[in-house]
């Protein structure tokens, strides 16, 4: 099964690569980052917004992948993942 690591952070791909993983990182596109262009802001929440932010590049990269998917190929998995930080109920980024 491939593993695909939605996420641009080097962090991220450390983690996978020191837990033993075989990975590969497609990046999503800057959109599915774009808090302002999804209407998502601090009035969620910041689990909220981290949840949100993930469903988002996962979605970008699956719909990339799914293109691009030819029958027979072996299945694949997407991780992705989000982090926010919060300050006096603001969120930071």
């Amino acid at each position: 099964m491939r593993l695909i690591l939605a996420s641009s952070s080097p962090r991220r791909r450390q983690l996978l690569a020191d837990a033993g993983y075989d990975f590969e990182v497609i990046a999503p596109h800057e959109s599915a980052e774009d808090v302002s262009a999804c209407g998502v802001c601090s009035r969620s929440g910041p689990a909220q917004l981290v949840l949100d932010l993930a469903l988002r590049k996962a979605a970008d990269v699956v719909g990339r992948l799914a293109a691009e998917v030819a029958e027979g190929e072996a299945p694949w998995a997407v991780v992705a993942c989000d982090t926010v930080a919060e300050c006096g109920g603001e969120i930071l980024g």
